[in-house]
């Protein structure tokens, strides 16, 4: 005779058989008629085809993908930089940085034209001629204008940019309205290539 020990529970336990019975119930195999199963169902939204020409395609995608750029820690080198031409210090890689330097540079290499435009308004600005025939060490020779400094129209544009121009190699802030109705604006006009003025 041998005894069971039982050591978690002494009631008993029904067990679950591991396979399901072999015939299945008459309630089981039938299955529902479609309008049953369509009526619990949400309603469809009708599909949109895109045409060929609109659909996505692997190069579309890739074009759409932000370019990475890779940037790399120099400790041993400075990454701001000064120009040799137009002596403006800037911070090498940074976009805006470069291309302020390079409206800048352009400017100041290519300096401002004084046209038939400006000369036909300078009795509207007053404009007074202080020196002309001025001497340079190259031989050329040039003349010192001279007009208020809130001037009007086309000679108030022309010293705007030029004070711009200034503001950027200073770093300065820009000339308030009141400075620039108390002050004169001086400029030395040399001849150019191009033009006669």
């Amino acid at each position: 005779m041998s005894f069971v020990k039982r050591t978690y529970s002494s009631r008993n336990r029904t067990t679950l058989p591991s396979s399901p019975p072999s015939s299945p119930s008459i309630d089981e195999t039938r299955k529902r008629p479609l309008e049953d199963r369509a009526e619990n169902l949400p309603p469809k939204r009708p599909r949109l085809l895109l045409d060929k020409a609109k659909r996505p395609t692997a190069k579309s995608k890739q074009k759409a993908q932000t370019t990475l750029t890779q940037l790399h820690f120099c400790i041993d080198q400075t990454i701001l930089r000064t120009c040799p031409l137009c002596s403006l210090s800037y911070t090498k890689g940074a976009p805006d940085d470069e291309a302020l330097h390079k409206a800048h540079c352009a400017r100041v290499q290519r300096g401002m034209e004084w046209g038939r435009e400006e000369e036909k308004e300078k009795s509207k600005a007053d404009l007074v001629e202080v020196a002309s025939g001025v001497k340079l060490k190259d031989g050329k020779k040039g003349r010192i204008i001279c007009f208020k400094a809130d001037a009007a129209g086309r000679i108030r544009s022309k010293l705007s940019i030029l004070l711009e121009t200034v503001n950027i190699a200073l770093s300065s802030p820009a000339l308030s309205p009141a400075v620039l109705q108390a002050s004169k604006a001086y400029l030395f006009l040399v001849p150019s290539i191009t033009t006669t003025r």
